[in-house]
């Protein structure tokens, strides 16, 4: 049996930085490059891995972005 998960928000998933939490103020090109740590990823890809780190979070999964974990 599948299990689905809905976000209620893609807010700013292609625009956060999932490596330092920095959120770009616009979408420029296709590109993502952060301004505070270098990181620079595909707009897609990027909005994959912060959709991936939103749901972990949501389900108490370790991630990548947390300290803690």
């Amino acid at each position: 049996m599948r299990k689905h998960l809905w976000l209620k928000s893609h807010l700013k998933t292609s625009r956060t930085c999932p490596r330092c939490g920095l959120v770009a103020k616009t979408r420029v090109g296709r590109v993502f490059k952060c301004e505070k740590c270098g990181l620079e990823l595909d707009r897609q890809k990027l909005a994959s891995i912060n959709v991936y780190l939103k749901h972990a979070k949501m389900r108490g999964l370790p991630h990548g972005n947390d300290p803690d974990t």
